[in-house]
């Protein structure tokens, strides 16, 4: 068996592609213990041609393919969760492991990653990332997406890692995780919908009982203009608006349901995210409120969020309707 099944969506990245995949070549595994599948998600950009000259040109990308573990698979547009859920069937990796076609990975990581795996019997190991803009800068952004996060390498079951652990910003190419997890359809990324990694991760932490996380530095994560969640046409926000609304309420049942404090304080993040928007009118705002109400989801807690949103959160809990008509 293969220990590793690395799975990369594409999407009219041309200009990213080739970075990508030679950061999934440069790592220090052989060519025999890992196997990298491309899902072509109806790009209309020469992002095919890219990975054929690459093919022609590239001796390591030539080996992969002659033993069998370079697949390639175009489909018609389905959206990144359509594009992640035709390739796990396809994987054939004790591991499975997602990454952005945009993004890439630090070189030599990934041995030290299945070593962990291994050494503690991990269903999901969590590892750590950087942020770069388009001329491959590192840089921090102003809102710091790690606060909460424990990158502990203690061993823990998933229940205690989503409450204890994970923090807010859950990136499905953060993890390597055991391909049993993905036996099941239920299991795959719901299709369709936009912030399909915060409606995916707690679900598969939750079947795990064996989690644990290292600091090491893996993936580049790539902010880029026109990237799926920067757009900012009026069709994409009224989506932006409906998913998160039903994620909000899928974060509330599931509440009820496992009874732990991570999905209320991410109800109260994705009800800032929603309210502090200006591009949204008031009407739309309260659109969310009565939602909100009607879903019994008044006061929203203010666990684990820093001052400034506590304080926008008490006063949203209080005045909701001066709240998004002057805030």
């Amino acid at each position: 068996m293969l220990k590793l099944s690395i799975i990369i969506p594409m999407y009219n990245v041309a200009s990213y592609i080739k970075k990508c995949i030679e950061s999934v070549l440069q790592q220090d595994l052989s060519h025999e213990q890992y196997e990298i599948i491309v899902v072509n998600d109806g790009s209309t950009d020469n992002g095919m041609e890219v990975l054929r000259e690459m093919l022609r040109t590239d001796s390591c990308l030539q080996k992969m393919k002659d033993l069998g573990h370079w697949t390639v698979v175009t489909q018609e547009n389905q959206g990144l969760s359509g594009a992640r859920n035709t390739g796990i069937p396809l994987a054939k990796g004790k591991y499975i492991q997602f990454i952005d076609s945009d993004d890439y990975l630090e070189p030599n990581v990934l041995g030290s990653l299945l070593e962990q795996m291994e050494r503690d019997d991990l269903d999901v190991l969590r590892y750590n990332y950087q942020n770069v803009n388009e001329q491959y800068e590192i840089f921090v952004p102003c809102k710091n997406p790690k606060q909460f996060v424990s990158y502990s390498e203690e061993v823990c079951d998933g229940r205690t890692f989503l409450e204890e652990r994970l923090g807010y910003a859950c990136y499905a190419w953060q993890f390597v995780l055991k391909a049993t997890l993905l036996q099941d359809r239920k299991d795959y990324f719901t299709p369709g919908i936009l912030f399909e990694d915060t409606d995916w991760t707690p679900r598969i932490l939750l079947k795990a009982t064996r989690v644990a996380s290292t600091p090491k530095i893996v993936v580049n994560y790539l902010i880029r203009v026109g990237s799926i969640t920067l757009s900012v046409t009026k069709e994409k926000k009224e989506k932006i608006l409906r998913d998160k609304l039903s994620l909000i309420k899928k974060l509330y049942r599931w509440g009820k349901e496992t009874h732990l404090k991570w999905h209320a304080t991410m109800i109260s993040r994705v009800v800032l995210s929603l309210v502090n928007d200006q591009t949204y009118s008031y009407e739309e705002k309260m659109l969310i409120v009565e939602v909100l109400k009607n879903e019994g989801l008044f006061p929203l807690t203010m666990r684990e969020l820093a001052w400034q949103k506590q304080l926008r959160i008490l006063l949203f809990n209080l005045i909701p309707s001066l709240y998004c008509k002057y805030l």
